[in-house]
């Protein structure tokens, strides 16, 4: 059953690989994960769509909730929850995030509340080239609940890469619609 289960991440991981490279970095509990795709919308649209903290459940999948609590000189708190798994084994978990924006450039965020991770910290990165805006993601997790090492490489490299996915495609959704239906 284990080696069932070992084949068909494997086999869901590989089949993303092409479309988003996701670098994972695992030590102990503590997984670090890199990402980045392009797009020809303009950062100001990118900007737009990562800096949506209470429309972000609506196109990222893996997000049940996702609100702004509160905003103040010390950053803006937004709390979500997600579902993240595979198969039959899927956990909902919880952040509260402290979100530091520097206007159009980089969304930086760690969580406070820190119910599942001990250290759960990150940041969007956006930058204009002459033929597109480069979106970057980075996040180091250390998890609190216990999972086998390999499952949770392979589950926070797919989460990621779905993430980046969902985040792609609400760009292009929303280039067009501010292009009159024209495709991204």
């Amino acid at each position: 059953m284990m080696k069932n289960i070992l084949a068909a991440v494997l086999i869901l991981c590989a089949s993303g690989a092409a479309a988003m490279d996701v670098v994972v970095e695992k030590s102990s509990r503590t997984t670090h994960l890199s990402a980045e795709f392009e797009t020809s919308a303009s950062c100001d649209l990118a900007w737009a769509v990562l800096s949506d903290y209470d429309g972000n459940s609506r196109f990222v999948s893996s997000l049940k909730e996702s609100r702004v609590q509160a905003r103040s000189p010390e950053g803006i708190l937004v709390f979500q929850r997600a579902h993240v798994g595979f198969l039959f084994a899927s956990r909902r978990v919880e952040v509260l995030l402290r979100v530091h924006e520097t206007p159009k450039s980089r969304i930086r965020f760690k969580d406070e509340a820190l119910k599942d991770f001990e250290l759960y910290q990150g940041a969007w990165e956006l930058s204009q080239t002459p033929q597109a805006c480069e979106v970057t993601y980075d996040l180091t997790a250390t998890r609190r609940f216990s999972a086998p090492d390999w499952a949770a490489r392979g589950v926070s490299r797919m989460s990621v890469r779905g993430l980046l996915k969902d985040v792609r495609q609400e760009i292009g959704r929303r280039a067009r619609l501010s292009a009159g239906g024209q495709h991204d």
